[in-house]
């Protein structure tokens, strides 16, 4: 009788971590079964060195390999396991860093390994948000003065198209569906929506909403656009499918919203108020109204989605939301009229940058853990996805680099006056985590698809922040 009639072939159930560097050198466990008397561990048919801990545990070391999406494949007596999501590993390519110059009018490229510019490009006047498509083709660049967006071809990192907003004022904010096929650009003089198709770079349609717009947010199953009114106190509900408003929902005086990753909730921070108003998608109705601290202007929500961070600009604090019982239970002292969140990807830290300050927060406890000192004005951050370094926005004509294991600055890299917008990306290779934001400046729109593995050819392959500031 062979042996082969005896066990079954291994299985992989997951691995940990599931990405790195495409030098190698990860250190990787793997868990499963079926692992006795494995002969080969192997990264894209790239033999791999290991030990076999247990029937359930190997421990590899990836190998070198090109950035991308493999599957690992393990080789015991009993067979060869199969290649399935609970197997892929991503090799992580180069992260490059798109940051709007706002008083340049120019976009500046940071390429993260050597945290030095590699071009700087001229655009539109005033560029006050910048968005990637989920293929991570092209970047799109609303610039608020001249009526227009500017499209830039990432493979050879130039302006391949000016795309004029016919009937539109001041366009402020920008976003993208998550099939890459459209564009949504709030145009807050004219109060209306631009929509411009990916395919032809036009815009084909444009959404009265009769109000000023800013801050815009989109399902995760993109079925819908969330429009901020930028004075007024309604969130007004786009659908994608035939470009109409379906619903105008009353909230507080001039809202920003995010929506949660499992696209149920919106939360929309009202400015003057003081509030938070909670939406029901399913129904577009206001499930709860939360009182916050004065002029909140900035969101994050947690990977898990159990928390919300809001950042209260005028109070010099940061309330945080308890998603199931709909209400404050901590509010944190921070620096001088916070203006940005960021979670860290694996959820422990909170980021809010201050003026001239990033504090940070544990979110497990709701405590300050340390206060990193910045030159200049910071605007916005950002975080790897590995969450080891920290991006920071500066108005002053640069953007700050922070390590997140020793909570300081690490250095400073020198881009164009007005620095405020960022969008970080992955170049060329895919990864099944990313966050979004879409929203005025320092409200922002997280999805979080930590728990997943996609396949190359997925639209879940970048990490990026959104910002834009119209004043």
């Amino acid at each position: 009788m062979s042996i082969q009639t005896l066990f079954a072939a291994p299985i992989i159930t997951s691995i940990s971590p599931y990405f790195g560097p495409s030098s190698g050198g990860t250190v990787v466990s793997i868990t499963g079964s079926g692992f006795t008397g494995a002969t080969d561990v192997s990264f894209g048919n790239i033999p791999a060195i290991f030990i076999v801990n247990s029937d359930t545990s190997i421990t590899a070391t990836s190998p070198a390999h090109s950035p991308e999406v493999i599957s690992v494949i393990i080789t015991a007596p009993s067979g060869t396991s199969a290649a399935t999501p609970n197997s892929y590993f991503v090799y992580q390519g180069t992260w490059q860093l798109f940051v709007g110059n706002r008083t340049n009018n120019s976009v500046s490229i940071i390429d993260t390994s050597t945290n030095s510019v590699v071009t700087t490009l001229p655009v539109g006047n005033t560029p006050t948000c910048v968005q990637i498509t989920p293929d991570g083709t092209q970047a799109y660049v609303a610039s608020v003065t001249n009526n227009t967006v500017s499209v830039i071809n990432r493979a050879t990192n130039t302006v391949t198209a000016t795309i004029p907003l016919p009937g539109a004022l001041r366009p402020v904010g920008l976003a993208i569906t998550p099939d890459g096929t459209k564009v949504y650009v709030t145009n807050i003089n004219s109060g209306n929506v631009s929509v411009i198709s990916t395919a032809t770079n036009t815009v084909i349609t444009t959404i009265p909403i009769g109000v000023p717009v800013q801050g815009l947010a989109i399902t995760p199953d993109g079925s819908k656009v969330y429009v901020s009114d930028s004075g007024g106190s309604t969130t007004s509900v786009i659908s994608t499918a035939t470009n109409t408003v379906i619903a105008t929902i009353p909230v507080g005086i001039s809202p920003i919203c995010a929506i949660t990753e499992d696209g149920t909730k919106v939360y929309v921070a009202n400015d003057i108020d003081g509030t938070v108003s909670v939406i029901d998608i399913a129904t577009d109705t206001v499930i709860a109204t939360i009182p916050v601290g004065a002029s909140p202007e900035a969101m994050a929500i947690t990977p898990n989605g159990n928390k919300v961070y809001v950042a209260n600009k005028d109070s010099n604090s940061v309330s945080v939301i308890d998603t199931i019982t709909e209400s404050v239970i901590a509010t944190i002292g921070v620096g001088n009229s916070p203006s940005g969140v960021a979670i860290k990807p694996d959820g422990t830290r909170a980021y809010v940058v201050n003026i001239p300050s990033v504090t940070v927060i544990d979110t497990s406890t709701d405590t300050f853990v340390a206060g990193i000192p910045l030159p200049g004005i910071p605007q916005m951050i950002s975080l790897t996805p590995d969450g080891a370094f920290a991006y920071v926005a500066n108005f002053s004509g640069f953007v700050n680099v922070i390590d997140t294991a020793t909570n300081t600055l690490l250095t400073t890299i020198t881009t164009a006056s007005g620095t405020q917008s960022e969008n970080m990306m992955a170049d060329p290779a895919p990864l099944a985590r990313f966050t979004y934001i879409a929203n005025l400046a320092g409200s922002p729109t997280t999805f979080d698809a930590s728990q997943s593995i996609s396949p190359v050819g997925t639209i879940v392959n970048y990490f990026g922040i959104l910002v834009m500031d119209p004043r």
